[in-house]
């Protein structure tokens, strides 16, 4: 036994067609906002966030350890020596004693 499919009739296929226009316009329409949504985030936000991550890596490469002398902190953290002691007597030469090349020369 074979069943053919009923057909419609002209007026039920042109409102199918009808309201399967009306669902695509409303898709088109929400993806027009989500499009719009996103291109406000990525010209907006996404600059500002960037801007915001530089500034904190700027700040945290200028941090170093501070020497004792100048300012005291109650675990004693820093470096014990002043400015002076720790500049030493600069790079020197090999004949200096306490110079940069006197002490790599006498380590080597």
């Amino acid at each position: 036994m074979q069943t053919f499919p009923t057909q419609q009739s002209s007026s039920t296929r042109c409102l199918s067609q009808f309201f399967a226009k009306i669902l695509i316009r409303r898709r088109l329409i929400r993806l027009h906002k989500d499009l719009t949504r996103r291109s406000f985030l990525s010209t907006l936000v996404m600059p500002a966030v960037c801007l915001i991550v530089l500034g904190t890596l700027a700040v945290s490469a200028r941090a170093q350890m501070v020497d004792n002398t100048q300012a005291i902190n109650p675990i004693n953290a820093g470096i014990n020596k002043s400015l002076t002691q720790e500049i030493g007597t600069g790079r020197g030469n090999v004949n200096i004693p306490d110079s940069s090349l006197f002490i790599i020369n006498r380590d080597a």
